[in-house]
């Protein structure tokens, strides 16, 4: 009667040759020629990986911190910024910027833009399941589109002054 570990072994060995019967690998592993150490490091890491159990990612108590907090003052800056009608951006030489109307409202939209991403870092801590991926694509879009809104209010705000 065979034991455990040998019906293991034997799993393992047929189920790696099923995998590797039609590939390159095939004749890596058995030595009848050289794969180049990209394809080798590849599928050692695929082999690991179907061993391995998943880990979520844990971000640190400060940085979520950190972005809980500026995600709330950005929100109550630019609210404030539209309820007055003047959202000041501060400039490292100058004066600033005064948006007024609908620029205002498009940065204010950029604002709420940057806490979202803010915010999806955070919540992707809480979420144990394997979809780090999406969050990644969610804050890619919404830094994206944070910076096209930016941009689009400084230059809407240019051509309203000049007019």
């Amino acid at each position: 009667m065979k034991s455990r570990r040998d019906i293991q072994r034997a799993t393992r060995i047929s189920f790696n040759k099923v995998i590797l019967r039609n590939s390159v690998c095939c004749h890596v592993l058995c030595g009848a020629q050289k794969a180049p150490p990209h394809f080798v490091r590849k599928l050692r890491r695929y082999m690991q990986g179907l061993r391995m159990k998943y880990v979520p990612n844990k971000i640190p108590l400060g940085e979520r911190m950190i972005n809980k907090i500026f995600s709330v003052i950005l929100v109550i800056y630019g609210g404030y910024g539209i309820y007055v009608n003047d959202l000041y951006l501060p400039s490292k030489r100058g004066s600033g910027v005064h948006l007024h109307d609908e620029p205002a409202l498009l940065m204010y939209a950029s604002f709420i833009c940057g806490c979202l991403v803010m915010l999806s870092v955070v919540v992707d801590h809480y979420d144990e399941r394997d979809n780090e991926h999406k969050y990644q694509s969610f804050a890619k879009c919404f830094k994206f589109l944070g910076w096209g809104i930016f941009g689009f209010s400084l230059i809407w705000s240019l051509v309203k002054l000049s007019i």
